[in-house]
C-alpha cells in the first residue's frame, strides 16, 4: 500500500506541473502574437519540453529516487533485522528486552525450548516472568536486581531456576545489561537467558563424587593428604586431621613449613620436589612431629596425580605412624639379645606342642640346632626313663591352663642323658585364649650327681656317727671291765703274798 501511494502521488505531482508549464507555455505563445496554428502547437511543445524538464527532474524523478532509495533501505533494514533475529534464535541462550517492572518487550524464540511457552505468551503478558521463578529463588534475584539498580551497576549475573510447562525446572544464568537514562533512573535491561541446567547437573554430579570419595577417604584410619605441586595442601582426611591436630580448613593453602619443624618441612620439601620431578610413587622413613607435640617415626607414600589435560596437578600421600612398631622391634631384640644370652633353655610350642622357638642354650645343651628342632614335637628328647603315665599327666595340667614345674630326664644329640628342671606355662593372648607353651628348663645334672655325692656323705657321716657311738659305748664298758680287773689283780696280787 506505502509503495502504491508513493507512486500515485508521483503521477499527481507529474499532471500537476506539466498543466502548470502548458498554462505558462501557452500563456507566453499568446503574448509572442504568433497565430498560425502549427507554429503555436509547435512553440507550446518546445517551451513545455524546457520548461517542464527541470521541474520534473526537481519534483517527481527526485523524489522518484528518494522513495526508491528509501524504499531499498527500508528493505535492507528489513532484511539485517531479519538476520538480527535469526541470529538472536540461534545464539546459544535467549535474548530479552524487559522494563523496571519485569514485563517483557522482546524476547527470542529459544525461551519455548527453555520455559515451554512462546514468545508471546511473555511479551503479551500472559506469563509473567516472575511467576516462573522458583520460590527458594525468586527473592535473592528480585534482592540482587535492586541492589544493582540501587548501587547503579551496569551488568548483573545470577543464577536461578525456572519452572517449565512440563512441571520440572531449568537453571538458568541470566545476564543483565541495565540501561540508565540521563537522570540515573533505570530504563531498559538488555539481558541474555543461558540454560545451564547440564552444567548444574554435572556439577552435582561432580559434587557428589567429590562428597563420597572424601567419606571414603575419612573412613580409612590411615591419615592421608593431597597437595599442588607448590606443595600447598588441597585436602585430607579425617585420619590425618586428628593427626596433626588441624582441621582441614586451616591446613588448605598451607605448606608444611606452616605446619612443622623447619628441620623436619626441609626434608619434607626435598622429597616432594623429588617426586615431582621423577613422578610415580615414592616411600620413605622420616620422623613427623603430630598433635602430642613430641616426634615420632613415620613412614610417607606418596604418589603424584595428573589434572585432566596431562599436566601435573600435585601428589597423594599417607602417613604410617611406626613409632609403636619401632619400640616393639627394639623391645623384641632386646628380649631376643637376653634370651639368647640365657644359660636357661626357653622352648616355646603350639598348642599342640609343635616347637616353635628354641634359645641358643637349648642348642648348646642338646646338641640339636633350631632348624633342626622348630617344626618337631619335643618327644625326639625323651630317654624313655618316664612312662606315658608322667606326659599323661603333665600334658593335662597344661590342657586346664596350668603351671607344670617338675623334673624329667631327656636325651641329647649325641646319646647321652641329661637331667633337667623345667617349668611350662601357657601363654594366652589378649581374649584369655591358650595359644601356646612356654617351657622355661635348667640342667640339673651336675646339681643331680652333688646331690647324691652329698646324700652318700651324709649317710657315710651318719655311720661313722653311729660307729663313733657305738665305740664310745664300748670303750666306757671296757675303762668299767679293766679297772675292776686292775683291782682284782691287785687284791690276788696282795693275798699270793700273804
Amino acid at each position: 500500500m506505502r509503495r502504491w501511494a508513493g507512486s500515485i502521488s508521483i503521477i499527481a505531482r507529474t499532471v500537476v506541473i506539466v498543466g502548470v508549464v502548458e498554462i505558462f507555455t501557452h500563456s507566453a505563445v499568446v503574448l509572442m502574437g504568433v497565430t498560425d496554428r502549427a507554429t503555436n502547437l509547435l512553440l507550446d511543445v518546445l517551451l513545455l519540453s524546457v520548461l517542464s524538464a527541470p521541474l520534473l527532474y526537481l519534483f517527481v524523478i527526485k523524489e522518484f529516487g528518494r522513495r526508491v532509495a528509501m524504499a531499498e533501505a527500508l528493505e535492507k533494514r528489513a532484511e539485517l533485522t531479519g538476520q538480527l533475529l535469526s541470529l538472536m534464535d540461534n545464539v546459544p541462550g535467549v535474548v530479552y528486552r524487559g522494563a523496571p517492572d519485569w514485563s517483557i518487550g522482546f524476547i527470542g524464540a529459544e525461551v519455548k525450548n527453555l520455559t515451554g511457552y512462546a514468545p508471546g505468551e511473555f511479551t503479551g503478558g500472559g506469563v509473567d516472568w516472575r511467576s516462573i521463578i522458583h520460590p527458594d529463588d525468586l527473592e535473592l534475584v528480585k534482592t540482587a536486581f535492586s541492589d544493582a539498580v540501587r548501587r547503579k551497576e551496569k551488568t548483573l549475573r545470577v543464577e536461578y531456576r525456572v519452572k517449565h510447562v512440563d512441571g520440572g525446572y531449568r537453571w538458568l544464568e541470566d545476564r543483565r545489561q541495565m540501561i540508565y537514562g540521563a537522570g540515573g533512573y533505570l530504563l531498559s535491561i538488555e539481558g541474555l537467558l543461558l540454560d545451564m541446567t547440564e552444567r548444574k547437573s554435572m556439577e552435582e554430579t561432580v559434587q557428589n563424587q567429590f562428597h563420597f570419595l572424601q567419606v571414603l577417604l575419612d573412613a580409612i584410619p590411615t591419615p592421608i593428604y593431597y597437595k599442588n605441586t607448590q606443595g600447598r595442601y588441597l585436602g585430607c582426611n579425617k585420619a590425618y586431621e586428628e593427626y596433626v591436630g588441624l582441621s582441614k580448613d586451616h591446613l588448605v593453602g598451607k605448606t608444611v613449613y606452616d605446619i612443622a619443624p623447619k628441620d623436619l618441612a626441609d626434608i619434607y620439601r626435598k622429597s616432594d620436589d623429588d617426586l615431582f620431578r621423577q613422578r610415580g610413587i615414592q616411600a620413605f622413613e622420616a620422623s613427623a612431629v603430630p598433635a602430642d607435640g613430641k616426634r615420632h617415626a613415620v613412614i610417607f607414600n606418596k604418589a603424584t596425580f595428573l589434572n585432566p589435560d596431562g599436566s601435573l596437578g600435585g601428589l597423594v600421600g599417607s602417613v604410617l605412624d611406626i613409632t609403636d612398631r619401632k619400640r616393639a622391634e627394639e623391645a623384641r631384640a632386646l628380649l631376643e639379645m637376653a634370651v639368647g644370652q640365657s644359660n636357661e633353655m626357653i622352648m616355646i610350642t603350639d598348642v599342640d606342642g609343635t616347637i616353635q622357638y628354641v634359645n641358643p642354650a637349648f642348642e648348646r645343651l642338646t646338641g640339636y640346632a633350631r632348624e633342626e628342632s622348630v617344626g618337631r614335637n619335643p618327644r625326639f628328647l625323651q630317654s624313655e626313663r618316664h612312662d606315658k603315665a608322667f606326659y599323661r599327666e603333665m600334658w593335662d595340667k597344661l590342657a586346664r591352663g596350668k603351671t607344670w614345674s617338675g623334673r624329667m630326664i631327656n636325651r641329647k644329640k649325641n646319646g647321652e642323658l641329661f637331667e633337667e628342671e623345667a617349668s611350662i606355662s601357657p601363654v594366652r593372648d589378649t581374649d584369655g585364649k591358650v595359644i601356646s607353651f612356654l617351657g622355661v628348663k635348667r640342667d640339673i645334672t651336675q646339681l643331680v650327681s652333688l646331690e647324691k655325692q652329698v646324700r652318700t656323705a651324709q649317710r657315710m657321716e651318719a655311720v661313722g656317727t653311729l660307729a663313733g657311738g657305738i665305740a664310745h659305748d664300748f670303750n666306757n664298758a671296757l675303762t668299767g671291765i679293766v679297772g675292776f680287773g686292775d683291782l682284782l689283780h691287785e687284791r690276788f696280787a696282795a693275798d699270793t703274798s700273804c
